[in-house]
């Protein structure tokens, strides 16, 4: 009998993240919900920042500080370009690390996230949520 390997702790779909970007009115959608709730100067953490859009859209809408929390490393290949590319590398900070046990530097005004590739029968979002609310104000 074959023994099955544990499950991972993460699927990797970078290109499902990327095919998010193309998904306009789906795009608008979370750039309204964030606009509605980000205030000038507030600090906002981004869980499973993927792409980085969230994070960017955090920072558009007045945010002096984003955490863009990501734990793949493929996004994170290319997630400090794309802050840079747009402007945004003086108030988003890219923090490598798993959200359902990473530390934050500091409390947090605003929690935003859409992590799609956390796998839909382990789905990671409530650990993901109670360990970002101990650093919410």
């Amino acid at each position: 009998m074959t023994s099955i390997p544990p499950p991972r702790q993460y699927w990797s779909i970078t290109e499902g993240t990327f095919n998010c970007l193309i998904d306009h009115p789906r795009a608008a959608a979370f750039d309204r919900a964030i606009r509605s709730a980000v205030r000038p100067g507030d600090v906002v953490v981004d869980m499973g920042s993927g792409t980085g859009v969230l994070a960017l859209f955090a920072a558009r809408a007045g945010a002096a500080r984003v955490y863009a929390v990501e734990h793949d490393p493929n996004n994170l290949a290319t997630l400090s370009r794309v802050i840079e590319a747009n402007g945004f590398a003086d108030r988003i900070q890219v923090l490598e690390g798993d959200v359902c046990t990473l530390d934050l530097p500091e409390p947090v005004d605003v929690i935003v996230g859409e992590m799609i590739a956390t796998g839909l029968i382990e789905e990671q979002h409530v650990r993901a949520n109670n360990n970002m609310l101990r650093f919410a104000r």
